[in-house]
């Protein structure tokens, strides 16, 4: 598929790792890589980025958001959501902050199944075994430690096939109650 292809580009939440790929550099200056998607992102997420105090450099602006986020926004590509929006009827977005506190995820259901895209709830599989072990990089840890908690007892029991963004391969799994905790099982790989 060609970049002009893509149709739409889903940011869970606005950090540089998350972000960095929405723009390329090109004749001097930052420009959507996928000219004709619309980039979606939590409306809470992208107002509180865009606030002057959000970040020190930049006149306020973080460097990723100057130009990963704002080169998008400038050309009208960007459509807000909140929880509780559907980008189509399997599609779905569900508040989970605390890593940041307009971070969502991305919900497929279809046919009785579910899949969860969780952004950054989880960035290694011992938070499913240690799950009030956060990352240096959340920004409200007890909330971050209390949605964890939350997605791990949701998901277990629905069976859902979760997709963390910072686990290695084989990347998904399923969350299983293991005693009093849980535990991470991963997809096995198509034969």
């Amino acid at each position: 598929m060609a970049p002009d292809e893509v149709t739409h580009v889903i940011n869970t939440h606005l950090h540089v790792d998350h972000v960095g790929w929405n723009t390329r550099w090109r004749d001097g200056r930052w420009t959507p890589t996928f000219p004709n998607a619309r980039y979606v992102f939590g409306a809470e997420e992208l107002a509180r980025v865009l606030q002057p105090a959000a970040g020190a450099e930049s006149n306020g602006v973080a460097p990723e958001i100057e130009d990963s986020v704002l080169p998008v926004v400038e050309r009208g590509l960007v459509e807000t959501v909140r929880a509780g929006d559907e980008l189509c009827p399997s599609v779905s977005f569900e508040a989970i902050p605390g890593h940041t506190m307009g971070q969502l995820s991305v919900r497929l259901a279809s046919e009785g199944r579910s899949a969860l895209f969780t952004g950054d709830v989880f960035h290694q599989p011992v938070q499913i075994v240690r799950p009030h072990w956060n990352s240096r990089f959340c920004e409200n840890q007890e909330v971050a430690r209390a949605t964890r908690a939350r997605v791990l007892d949701a998901e277990a029991d629905r069976g859902t096939i979760v997709f963390p963004s910072h686990f290695g391969a084989p990347h998904a799994g399923r969350i299983r109650r293991e005693g009093d905790g849980y535990r991470f099982v991963p997809l096995e790989a198509a034969a």
